[in-house]
């Protein structure tokens, strides 16, 4: 299923004089509650659209009939989409064969509190072939994901952020045989910094990090890692924070890959079952050890040295178009381009784990999973105004 395209199609030919200057992306685009099979290709893409939202959808067996380049669920020449509470599994093949991709001509895309499991080509996409700002993944959930669990596919976007994902395997990767891939680095727009911080990294013992064969190891520079949490896998070399000897997260690998229900397993139809990857005392080491989006990025800033600052301003996210976003954050730093707001987008919310309890302004946990304790206050769930973006205050529950 593809929505929606419109005359926005400048956005990656600009330069070309027998097209509009002007783009007219399509709004209000909501893909709710499917349950999408068996698809040829893809199964869901966004394209051409402002604010579009895709969430509680089932998808499994996509790229069924292909031998193409297809993904589970993605967003197109799009900006300030959101793609949450999807159930994504066993997308075929390697090419791409992830369950989500964040692809090319997007901006401020932000995807969480997704399921993503068994899907053979990985978790997450992220394309950089044409131009790419200011991904954000965050609280998801990644099972058994194959080949390898991360692709930055001709290059690194600014601004991209992974944080407070727990990303889980129960065998090493096979076919790739990594992590973390970066194939064809010198194909697209660029290699910017890419920011992990918050994330378990959860695979068997002596796992590859980067994919031996991809073009990581010539751009290792370009890799950040503040604050992770690492199990069976031996922390990269850029891990500033490393979290080592935490405890075993029992019971995730009895998680049925399928079950009858037409409905995704997660957000309101949360299934009991992936209660195993909540935490619980026993994981000391993940409980009040997380850093907040705006410590991580002070972190980033001056791990890179960086003096002068000059954070992408919500006025300019809003105002500009992909391509003219991407423009300014080329003669940016990678940090000014992580987003610090987000699309507010009529019942999105971003104060929450993957199971729905509130983020507090504090004592923050690692993977997606907040630790709840009872004897402390919570932070604010409240839902985010709907005025287009939402504040990092509004995210971790401060309202101000």
């Amino acid at each position: 299923m593809k929505l929606v395209s419109s005359a926005w199609s400048n956005q990656s030919t600009k330069n070309n004089p027998g097209l509009p200057i002007n783009w007219y992306p399509s709004t209000n685009v909501v893909v709710r509650n499917n349950r999408i099979d068996k698809a040829g290709g893809d199964a869901i893409t966004v394209r051409d659209t402002d604010g579009a939202l895709v969430e509680y959808n089932k998808v499994s067996d996509s790229r069924y009939q292909n031998t193409g380049y297809n993904a589970g669920i993605w967003p197109f020449q799009a900006t300030n989409t959101v793609i949450q509470y999807n159930e994504v599994y066993r997308t075929r093949g390697v090419q791409d064969g992830q369950g989500l991709d964040n692809d090319h001509v997007s901006t401020n895309t932000v995807m969480q509190y997704n399921y993503s499991h068994d899907n053979e080509g990985g978790f997450m996409l992220v394309m950089n072939g044409f131009p790419h700002v200011s991904p954000t993944i965050r609280y998801n959930i990644s099972q058994n994901d194959k080949d390898k669990t991360i692709e930055f596919a001709r290059g690194t976007p600014a601004g991209v952020v992974f944080y407070n994902n727990t990303l889980y395997s129960a065998s090493k990767l096979a076919g790739r045989a990594g992590i973390i891939d970066m194939p064809n680095t010198k194909a697209g727009t660029g290699n910017r910094h890419a920011f992990f911080f918050n994330n378990i990294f959860y695979y068997p013992q002596n796992e590859s990090f980067f994919v031996e064969r991809s073009d990581a190891k010539q751009q290792m520079d370009k890799f950040h890692f503040y604050n992770n949490a690492y199990w069976g896998v031996t922390p990269p070399v850029q891990e500033k924070q490393a979290i080592t000897g935490i405890a075993a997260l029992s019971g995730i690998d009895a998680i049925p890959e399928e079950t009858g229900s037409l409905s995704p397993r997660a957000g309101q139809y949360l299934s009991s079952e992936l209660a195993a990857y909540k935490l619980n005392s026993e994981d000391s080491k993940l409980i009040n050890s997380g850093v907040s989006l705006q410590d991580a990025i002070e972190h980033f800033y001056n791990e890179l040295k960086i003096v002068n600052r000059q954070p992408i301003s919500e006025e300019q996210r809003l105002s500009l178009s992909p391509t003219e976003l991407f423009e300014l954050a080329s003669r940016r730093t990678s940090v000014d381009a992580i987003a610090q707001t987000y699309p507010a987008i009529a019942t999105v919310t971003y104060g929450t784990d993957f199971f729905g309890t509130a983020l507090p302004s504090s004592n923050l946990s690692l993977g997606a999973s907040q630790y709840l304790d009872r004897s402390a206050k919570e932070g604010n769930s409240n839902p985010v105004p709907d005025k287009r973006v939402a504040s990092v205050e509004e995210m971790n529950g401060r309202n101000e």
